[in-house]
C-alpha cells in the first residue's frame, strides 16, 4: 500500500499475514489513520468491521519512491 504522511511524504508499506489470527488487513482508501514510528515500523490504529479499534504495525518498504533504510 502506498500511504501519505501529513507532510507529504509517501511511504510504500507492508505488513505479513503470518498465522489466520493475523489483523493484516489493507487500510480502506481516502481515510485519515492515527500513526506512530515504532521499533518494528510503522503503527497504525484503524476500526476494525466491528467499530473496534485494532493496532497493526506496517513494514516500511520505501519513502517516496526511494528503498527505506
Amino acid at each position: 500500500m502506498v500511504v501519505q504522511g501529513p507532510d507529504g511524504k509517501s511511504l510504500e508499506i507492508a505488513c505479513t499475514v503470518l498465522n489466520r489470527w493475523s489483523n493484516c488487513i489493507s487500510l480502506p482508501v481516502n481515510q485519515s489513520f492515527q500513526a506512530r514510528m515504532r521499533k518494528h515500523g510503522l503503527e497504525i490504529q484503524y476500526l476494525d468491521h466491528h467499530g473496534k479499534m485494532r493496532k497493526q504495525v506496517y513494514e516500511i518498504l520505501s519513502e517516496n519512491g526511494k528503498g527505506a533504510s
